[in-house]
């Protein structure tokens, strides 16, 4: 009842005025790539089949997810006049449905789902990408919450439905690759924190991680295939956006490009730069004074963050995926930085609901352990929270 009251609530705010909203430079990539893949019966421009990549212009080349749901939305409903946003739109409803799924799993009581989910829903910043059809934005978020709902499974003893659960995690993952170029360098950071859970999770041994082995290597099958088919597509798609094909060859080039001092430096500065709170809480020039967060956010995400690492003898689940989270909200903008471009929000927007899981350790500690000052600086929070996604949505 709960998660049809968001969809529906959420496919309203998301959903009005689309057609009348000014368009992104790139939004017009998308749409174009996926009639042009409709008028000739899936091929691209030079004729490949069902192609993984979709060739632009030059060096541009597009990730399939946004191009191929865009031409499903052109073939289920052909009037449809910005039917990349629409996509954009569904993927955002999405985005509230799944995180407040993973809430649910991770922290007790059935209004923790649904309070995170509203305030995502009214984040100005997922609202923004949730109406925009652009290369980079809100394409990955579904799959990197599915990714981590399905860890959550880790959290119990093994059993089939805690196997599978897994699994669907995994390759909710892997499919994340295919949303946009940026994702390509999350995935195999994401995977490695996948990795690291895996072996610290009590009671899970080797054999419990074969479904999820299984499903992550499948779904990276078509990637393997068509870098195969079509080996002169990866100097302008993996090779810019992952790994050279010169350090693809020589590893011992790689890495010293990767410790080279100013490439350290830059995506350092670059990487730090993002979590100014200028950035993230209070922008003075946009709409309302919030950053990628609303503004009031920053208590109770200061409050999960000082928590978040403390020593606890209560085994809750939170306590036990909270590592993960925190990670993910550290990838998103390493990742952005190391495409060299300052503040990314576009590459980094995973931030936005894993952070919001963070706030909500910290909502769950003032309103617990905070006594009376705790439950009244909580109040404070949500009334003022309101009363500024009121003021940015409006």
């Amino acid at each position: 009842m709960l998660g049809g009251l968001l969809a529906v609530f959420s496919f309203i705010v998301y959903g009005r005025g689309l057609a009348t909203q000014p368009a992104a430079p790139t939004e017009a990539d998308i749409t174009t790539q996926a009639a042009r893949l409709l008028e000739h019966g899936w091929h691209d421009a030079e004729d490949r089949s069902w192609p993984v990549f979709v060739h632009v212009d030059a060096e541009r080349w597009l990730a399939p997810v946004p191009v191929y749901a865009s031409a499903a939305v052109m073939t289920l409903m052909p009037s449809t006049p910005v039917p990349g946003r629409w996509m954009a739109v569904l993927f955002g409803v999405i985005d509230v449905l799944l995180l407040s799924v993973l809430v649910a799993r991770v922290v007790p009581g059935w209004w923790t789902g649904f309070a995170t989910a509203l305030v995502l829903l009214a984040t100005p910043s997922h609202l923004l990408f949730s109406r925009t059809a652009a290369p980079e934005g809100i394409w990955p978020l579904p799959f990197v919450l599915g990714w981590a709902v399905g860890l959550t499974a880790l959290i119990e003893r093994p059993s089939p439905r805690a196997r599978w659960m897994l699994a669907a995690g995994a390759a909710a993952l892997a499919a994340s690759t295919y949303t946009q170029p940026s994702s390509a360098l999350m995935m195999p950071m994401l995977f490695v924190v996948t990795a690291v859970m895996f072996l610290l999770a009590e009671e899970w041994g080797l054999r419990d991680g074969i479904a999820a082995a299984a499903t992550f290597a499948i779904l990276l099958v078509p990637l393997l295939l068509w870098f195969a088919r079509y080996p002169a597509t990866y100097p302008d798609t993996f090779g810019r956006w992952v790994l050279h094909p010169a350090h693809l060859r020589n590893p011992i080039v790689w890495f010293q490009a990767v410790a080279n001092w100013g490439t350290a430096s830059t995506v350092a500065a670059l990487f730090w730069n993002f979590f100014s709170p200028s950035h993230l809480f209070l922008t003075p020039d946009a709409p309302g004074l919030c950053g990628l967060f609303l503004t009031p956010v920053v208590v109770p995400i200061a409050v999960g963050l000082y928590h978040a690492f403390q020593p606890s003898h209560v085994q809750q689940p939170a306590t036990r995926i909270r590592s993960a989270i925190v990670a993910g909200c550290l990838i998103g903008p390493l990742a952005a930085a190391m495409f060299g471009h300052a503040r990314s929000d576009d590459r980094a927007l995973i931030i936005v609901p894993l952070g919001l899981v963070v706030a909500l350790w910290g909502a769950d500690r003032l309103w617990r352990q905070g006594g009376r000052s705790g439950r009244v600086v909580l109040a404070v929070t949500v009334m003022a929270t309101a009363i500024q996604a009121y003021f940015c949505l409006a």
